[in-house]
């Protein structure tokens, strides 16, 4: 994908998660118009369960990353109409053969956007 100013601007913020939230390692993603994907790692002691701690749980690290772009996608580019998506689709990664088939998924994305039920030209 060749990003605009708007998903350089994701992107920015995206590669900022590790430096805010220590725990966290960024694996694969893709940027797309209206989506992304991504695949994120969190260190800890109980990663499976994913330990109290608020900023060890996904969804803060989802949260924190949807308040930044979307403050400065509304005021700084003044897209004051921008919305995001209210909820996510996660999926934890059990195995080799299931990393595989998502990576595959992220990198094939860019190629399957005019199928996608929200795509424009």
């Amino acid at each position: 994908m060749i990003l605009n100013k708007y998903g350089k601007v994701v992107e920015e913020i995206w590669l900022k998660i590790p430096k805010i939230h220590k725990n966290v390692l960024l694996l694969d993603f893709i940027i797309m118009p209206n989506h992304l994907h991504w695949i994120i790692v969190i260190e800890g002691d109980n990663v499976g369960a994913i330990t109290n701690r608020p900023y060890n749980k996904v969804w803060n690290v989802i949260k924190w990353f949807k308040q930044i772009s979307t403050k400065i996608l509304r005021y700084k580019f003044w897209l004051k109409n921008f919305q995001r998506q209210k909820s996510f689709y996660d999926h934890i990664i059990r195995n080799e053969e299931d990393m595989n088939r998502i990576v595959e998924y992220i990198q094939r994305n860019p190629y399957k956007r005019e199928n996608d039920e929200y795509y424009t030209k």
